[in-house]
């Protein structure tokens, strides 16, 4: 069992509870996002079977080490032990589950390239997939895709098809309020904590998130 550095990281219940179909959360490196993802998306699938997209800009950015361990750092966490019953393979196409001991194989996870949105698009089961979540969608060179929002939002409609039930939520480790995405929504706010700001007739949220505890502790 591992034993967590800190009493509070950040979940999206809160952002997402708000029933914005695009979701945007900002914080520092290391509170938590990509836990939170991994850890909704064996709770999605517990509950429903669900399939999480999990998104990057490069297919560089799916290594081996990421499809081979992906649910590794969320199996050792108090609170999650009955997930360890559960077998998992990873490819860099995805994580397969089986719940009966490798008999049978169902997809949890789609990894999902944005520079390949358009060609792996028809190869997904799209009525089960619930939530997108592009993680690190801010890169430290600054360098994103041409016309990145146009191309997450095509994706975006190919998965959703209309129905308007797929979540996205866009994850960033750096706080700036200079980005293509606030660009491309029109978005302009202050740097708050926690609060959650909605735009577009509430169909987009953004929230900033800052934890002291973290901050203090890092310095």
């Amino acid at each position: 069992i591992i034993i967590l550095m800190f009493n509070s990281y950040f979940s999206s219940d809160f952002i997402l509870s708000k029933g914005a179909l695009t979701n945007i959360v900002f914080s520092d490196r290391s509170d938590g996002k990509t836990f939170d993802c991994k850890s909704k998306a064996l709770l999605d699938y517990e509950r429903d079977k669900s399939i999480t997209i999990y998104m990057r800009r490069f297919k560089t950015e799916i290594t081996q080490k990421m499809y081979e361990t992906f649910f590794d750092e969320v199996l050792n966490v108090e609170g999650y032990e009955r997930f360890r019953k559960w077998g998992f393979k990873g490819t860099r196409t995805g994580v397969q589950v089986s719940l009966d001991f490798g008999k049978t194989w169902d997809w949890i996870i789609y990894f999902v390239p944005l520079s390949m949105g358009a060609k792996l698009k028809s190869q997904l089961n799209v009525l089960r997939i619930n939530t997108i979540r592009y993680d690190e969608v801010i890169p430290l060179d600054d360098k994103y895709l041409p016309k990145e929002c146009v191309q997450l939002m095509e994706f975006y409609k190919s998965i959703d098809r209309d129905r308007e039930t797929t979540q996205l939520v866009l994850t960033g480790n750096r706080i700036t309020l200079f980005n293509p995405f606030f660009d491309f929504w029109g978005i302009r706010l202050q740097i708050t904590k926690e609060q959650i700001k909605m735009y577009k007739d509430d169909t987009v949220a953004v929230q900033i998130y800052v934890n002291d505890e973290h901050r203090l502790k890092r310095q």
